[in-house]
């Protein structure tokens, strides 16, 4: 899905003349651009909250709201709901998050359209591709995101969002204000 994948893989070389990437795409009909909501400035993010996923970055997107007065809307369900909810709480940042839960596939266009911006702030290189990032950019949202996604040099190439280090909430709460649309 990304020319990186192999490189960071233990099982693929990027010299097997085998491989080859093909990048994926999303449903321009069904992913489309709507107005922008009225402010304040909300982010969007979206995954499954448990264990597994937590290389996403939400722990680091919400330290990050410590120094950005932005929205953050967390779409997802999971084991780890309740840990970011507490950790939101802990952080006081918990009047500016919400958790509207679980996003079915029909209302993946109306949650990336109740956003802003769309942030994927990946801690490390288990994120391939980062898929939700073009879901959002085919709602017309600029995106956020860590070289460990895989359309990072994309993202930047195309002036369509902002690639910052990951685990850096600093960094990260700076690209959201600069990247805000407003």
């Amino acid at each position: 899905t990304s020319p990186l994948y192999p490189e960071r893989s233990p099982f693929l070389s990027p010299a097997d003349p085998k491989l080859v990437c093909i990048p994926w795409g999303v449903d321009v009909e069904r992913f489309q651009p709507r107005e922008p909501p009225p402010p304040p400035l909300t982010v969007g993010f979206l995954c499954l909250l448990d264990a597994h996923h937590r290389y996403k970055g939400l722990e680091v997107l919400l330290r990050a709201l410590r120094d950005a007065p932005v929205r953050l809307r967390v779409g997802g369900s999971g084991e780890d709901l309740d840990r970011y909810r507490r950790q939101a709480r802990e952080l006081g940042v918990a009047d500016r998050v919400e958790f509207p839960g679980f996003i079915p596939e029909p209302e993946l266009n109306a949650f990336f359209s109740s956003c802003h911006v769309f942030a994927l702030p990946s801690t490390d290189t288990r994120e391939g591709f980062g898929l939700v990032l073009l879901e959002a950019m085919g709602c017309g949202r600029p995106v956020l995101a860590t070289p460990n996604v895989g359309i990072a040099a994309e993202i930047e190439s195309q002036g369509v969002g902002v690639v910052v280090p990951p685990n850096d909430p600093a960094a990260l709460a700076a690209a959201l204000l600069r990247i805000s649309p407003e």
